[in-house]
This record gives structure tokens, sequence and C-alpha cells, in this order.
């Protein structure tokens, strides 16, 4: 699994989808996904997300768990892509990362 740091533009929750900005990771929407940001880094422990400006650590190779709010429509061997909140969506073009494993609010994929 590689592993890239990165300055997080905006405060972003762990375990989701992002992209990276001018100014440093987003969260990711639709198919614009360059990996998953690490649960590692500075809470903001009321918003339970990693402060903006702070460094994150970003997934961009290997078999990753992602938060997803479908987990009953999804199963493994479907695609995902990410909703405007980084969550896990069901891909209705067939396109985006496998899923490997469902497991409650979270899905496994392969990111490549």
């Amino acid at each position: 699994m590689d592993v890239i740091s990165v300055k997080l533009a905006e405060s972003i929750e762990p375990n989701t989808f992002v992209t990276i900005g001018q100014n440093g990771v987003l969260k990711a929407s639709g198919a614009n996904i360059i990996g998953i940001l690490s649960n590692e880094g500075s809470y903001d422990t009321k918003t339970n997300k990693i402060e903006a400006e702070s460094i994150g650590n970003v997934y961009v190779l290997g078999i990753q768990r992602v938060k997803t709010n479908e987990s009953s429509s999804l199963h493994m061997g479907d695609y995902v892509v990410s909703n405007v909140d980084g969550y896990a969506i069901k891909s209705e073009t067939g396109s985006g990362f496998k899923v490997t494993r469902v497991s409650g609010s979270y899905v496994d994929v392969l990111l490549r």
C-alpha cells in the first residue's frame, strides 16, 4: 500500500474518498478520486474530522476501507465512486473502485 502525506485544504472525515486541489486535499466527488484519507491526524473532537491545514495521510494503492451510507445496496464486485461527502456510492456506469468486502457502514475497495 502506498501512502502520501499532504496538507488538508478543508476539514475532512477520515476513511472517505479525497482528491487533491490547488490548496491541498479536498473531499472527492464523483470519479475525481486520488485516494482515501487515513484515520491518522489532528482530530477536531467536535466534528470528528481531521482539521484543515494539518497533514493527512492518503492511501493511493492497495485495499482500503471507506465509509458508505449505502451498505445494504452494495455487494462484493460492485464498483463505487464518491458522493459529495466523500462516501462510497454505487457507480451507475460500472467505473470507479471495485468493492472487495462490505462490513457495516464501510466497504473495502481496491485502489489502483
